[in-house]
Order: structure tokens, then sequence, then C-alpha cells
């Protein structure tokens, strides 16, 4: 968290979304009292991309986000200017949440499991069959977003949601190497390369104290 936040203080453009909201009272981060360490994380996750694929958030039309947290991505991603459709699949609990979140931000157009997806708004889904219905397609200059969920998920799960691989332009991904003895590593890695040219793919493990994790992203 402390290399994370350095990195983004060096940031011309990312440092100033540092400072936290304080909606649902996060926990301030001890090297400066403005931020929280949930709010550096998805900062980071942000700049670490934009780095790679020399494009700003605000640029892409379509981000769809699978395990929204409490919508702090989301919120974020708007904060920067982002103006497309944005979609969360999660939990029902959790879309509760995400909607109170960023309802609270004061986030005018957000819909819980719309039967038709609504353009430059928020769409959160927990029903899966509904979701799939409304991507039925391959989206342009489209992001999909999943830190850590996705990797945190049984293989049952992730069978369902294969067919995102190859639908979107632009990832960003992060996960454990291993996640109760699945090889998200190997997992992860042989599906990017079967749905995207290797040149357009960049891996990089992170420092952590307590076990392997990477990112893994794809650019257009």
């Amino acid at each position: 968290m402390i290399r994370e936040y350095f990195s983004i203080k060096k940031n011309f453009f990312w440092k100033s979304y540092l400072p936290e909201t304080w909606i649902g009272n996060p926990v301030p981060f001890f090297l400066d009292f403005k931020t929280s360490g949930n709010r550096l994380h998805h900062i980071y996750h942000y700049l670490k991309f934009t780095d790679f694929v020399k494009k700003e958030i605000k640029d892409y039309d379509f981000i769809f986000e699978w395990g929204g947290g409490y919508g702090s991505q989301c919120n974020l991603a708007y904060q920067a200017n982002f103006t497309g459709t944005y979609v969360i699949y999660d939990f029902g609990e959790l879309n509760l949440l995400q909607y109170y979140y960023l309802k609270m931000h004061e986030h005018k157009k957000i819909f819980i499991n719309p039967k038709i997806l609504k353009k430059n708004s928020i769409n959160l889904y927990s029903n899966k069959n509904l979701l799939k219905s409304n991507l039925d397609k391959k989206f342009e200059n489209s992001l999909f977003i999943s830190c850590w969920a996705i990797s945190e998920s049984e293989m049952k799960v992730r069978d369902d949601f294969q067919y995102i691989f190859g639908m979107f332009t632009n990832i960003l991904l992060g996960f454990q190497e291993e996640y109760y003895n699945i090889k998200n590593y190997n997992y992860f890695h042989r599906l990017i390369k079967k749905n995207y040219k290797k040149e357009k793919i960049y891996s990089e493990k992170l420092i952590n104290n307590f076990e392997n994790h990477y990112y893994l992203f794809v650019k257009d």
C-alpha cells in the first residue's frame, strides 16, 4: 500500500483523485488521512492499466466490472471523466450496496437488472441470464475489469462467464496465483492467449507479503 501511495503521488493525473469521499466511513490511510487503503488500490489499478494501454479511462465507451465491491471502482471511473455505459455483475445484496453508495455520490442513472441495457448509465446485474442476453456482441472501445473477484470464484461459476473473454477489446485483471488448488496463473493466461494477440498482453507480478499476485492486461 505504501508503494502504491508513492507511485500515485508521482503521477500528475491520478494523484488529484487521492482524496476519499468518506461515504461508508472507510479507514484512513496512515500516511495520508485524506485518503483510504481501498481508494489507493482502486486508483493504482487504473494507473497501472492506463500506463500500459496509453489511453485514459474517459476514452472508453463501455466498462464491465465483474465483482464490483461497494461501487468504488465504478465511482472512480466517473470521477475520472468516464461518461459511457458501466455494468457491474455481483450478488444481489451487493447490488443494493452499490446502488446506495453510487446514489450517495449523486449518480442519477442507476438501474438494477434492467431487461435492456441502459446506455450511458450504471447497470447493476445479479441475474446472469439477463446479463448475458444483453452482452450479445463484441463491444468496441470497451474494458472488462475484475480485480480478484473472478479469480476467487469456483470453476463452475467461471465457466458460465468464459464467453466474456474475447468480447471486450481491453482487459484489466488482478488475481492471486492459486485459489483453493485452482492454478489461476495458468487459467487466466491460457484464456487470454486463446482470445487475444500476444503482443497486446501484459503480465506483471506484484510485490506482496503474503502470496504471489499478478496483473494481466490486454490492450486493443
